[in-house]
């Protein structure tokens, strides 16, 4: 609305998506013609359990072997950040080791405001710690073995070469002996770095992975969500519906997660920007893959005037 920032003109959100970041931000209330989604809106976070945090997280890779994923905690033009991060922590995990990491859409990369990191550390690092690893065959199993001894000898190589390239290893990788000895599994592992340059933020570790970030406003935290060259996926996690829109058409990537991550749905196209492959998975789009269009022309000649008798009815 006229004069008023933080009341925009919000377009209609349908139901729809690991480089990609979350951002855990406080959040201000809708107005005016907003009113009454806004409260619709916030029933539907207490009932998710979410009183104020926004997430937004990114995942980049669609068609290719390489994806990052970030999430971030962050403040917003206020005095402090009122997001949950102990709350938003143990999803964040999850979403990082679907498919222990090996979903193009599992979250890799978590950004931070530099005023909650330590916090952020902490609980991220006590989620990925407490995740379960063992066979797939376990009920309580919540990260599995990767797809073959090869591919996690190769990961865990990888995940060795970033921990001793980070400014800060919180959680290194293991792999289990014991009943585990003879599979290809691997535990989750966390650092802490600050150049989105380095090769672990540019390139995809496809496995249990993650780097966590820091920043100070939300154009850095967007900036650097979008410094890569894949723009698969994120999710943002607000119960501002501006601001969540407003971060979201300014993450480069092509699937965006309101308040929800791996929600892949058959309707919903699913793809990615830059190198993160051409084309869309799902959806109508999707269906063009599999047509080929045909252009038919037909000269329409002339009509003689002299040789037809035109005739015309009332």
């Amino acid at each position: 609305m006229a004069g008023d920032p933080e009341a925009r003109a919000c377009p209609a959100i349908t139901g729809s998506t690991q480089l990609l970041p979350a951002l855990l931000v406080d959040t201000v209330g809708l107005r005016g013609q907003h009113a009454e989604v806004a409260v619709e809106l916030r029933e539907l976070f207490k009932q998710a359990r979410y009183a104020r945090p926004v997430l937004v997280m990114l995942r980049r890779n669609a068609h290719g072997p390489r994806a990052v994923s970030v999430s971030t905690q962050r403040r917003l033009g206020r005095k402090r950040c009122d997001a949950d991060a102990a709350a938003i922590a143990p999803r964040l995990a999850a979403a990082a080791t679907i498919i222990s990491g090996q979903q193009c859409t599992a979250a890799r990369r978590v950004l931070v405001h530099v005023s909650r990191l330590a916090g952020m550390k902490d609980v991220l690092t006590r989620a990925l710690e407490s995740l379960k690893v063992g066979s797939g065959l376990d009920p309580a199993t919540q990260v599995g073995p990767l797809i073959d001894r090869c591919s996690r000898d190769q990961v865990a190589q990888r995940i060795n070469e970033a921990c001793a390239a980070a400014d800060e290893v919180l959680l290194a990788p293991k792999i289990p002996g014991e009943g585990l000895a003879k599979g290809a599994f691997l535990t989750p592992s966390l650092v802490r770095h600050e150049d989105p340059n380095v090769f672990f933020c540019q390139e995809e570790i496809f496995g249990p992975f993650v780097v966590l970030e820091s920043f100070e406003t939300e154009a850095e935290a967007v900036a650097k969500a979008n410094n890569a060259v894949f723009g698969l996926s994120a999710s943002v996690w607000t119960n501002d519906v501006a601001r969540a829109m407003r971060i979201a058409r300014a993450l480069r990537n092509g699937t965006v997660w309101i308040n929800e991550h791996n929600k892949l749905l058959p309707e919903a196209e699913t793809g990615g920007y830059r190198q993160s492959g051409l084309g869309r998975l799902h959806g109508y789009d999707a269906l063009a893959d599999f047509t080929e269009l045909k252009h038919i022309y037909q000269a329409p000649g002339v009509l003689s005037l002299d040789d037809q008798a035109l005739s015309f009815d009332a």
